[in-house]
């Protein structure tokens, strides 16, 4: 599929285009690897392609509930597209950039530092210039940091509207498996996941 960007692929999850199936296995991704993530998007670098499956509506009940991500069905049609591969990756970014608390995990802390040029968790509280990153994709928050830096420091202020540039403008690489029942797509779930982390018995 082309042309899709970074808020797109958030949106579709969260108007409840997107599904996690019940085969994936539970969001394990710790902030200091949400933080690589981030920093590899604003560098322009390439974070690996999305997987769904375009599911017909008898695969239905094979949603899985996940506590922030919306539980409607999907407004498509009948259509179901569960993520096959990306799933920790379209997690973390959705609740970074919602600024989203989940089991206990605080995402706002989280930030982009438009000094440093880099996304972060701050260590001291009295670090300068650390903005939670879901500011980046809130219009209304954005524009009022912008103030602020543009009273401070021209150039931090430029950095701080490339940030939201190079991110509502990421392309990202999604492609669909369409018309496959069950038994292909956990063939094909399967082979992506053994070539990263080894399947156990109960995740086959």
């Amino acid at each position: 599929v082309t042309g899709w960007s970074l808020p797109q692929l958030i949106e579709e999850l969260e108007h409840g285009r997107i599904k996690v199936p019940m085969f994936q296995r539970d969001y394990q991704w710790e902030k200091t690897k949400i933080v690589l993530l981030l920093n590899s998007i604003y560098l322009q670098y390439p974070i690996g392609t999305f997987f769904l499956w375009v599911a017909p509506p008898a695969y239905n009940t094979f949603i899985r509930s996940i506590d922030d991500i919306p539980s409607n069905f999907s407004d498509n049609g009948d259509q179901f597209q569960f993520i096959l591969d990306g799933q920790q990756r379209l997690l973390s970014l959705f609740r970074t950039f919602r600024g989203l608390s989940s089991d206990g995990v605080d995402y706002k802390q989280i930030c982009f530092n438009p000094a440093r040029k880099e996304f972060k968790i701050p260590r001291l509280k009295s670090e300068k210039y650390n903005f939670p990153a879901h500011c980046l994709f809130d219009e209304s928050m954005f524009k009022e940091i912008e103030l602020q830096l543009d009273a401070d420091s021209t150039r931090i202020a430029d950095s701080w509207r490339q940030a939201r540039k190079l991110m509502l403008e990421y392309p990202v690489s999604v492609v669909k498996t369409m018309n496959y029942e069950i038994d292909d797509v956990v063939e094909i779930f399967e082979r992506i996941n053994q070539a990263g982390k080894p399947l156990d018995i109960f995740d086959i």
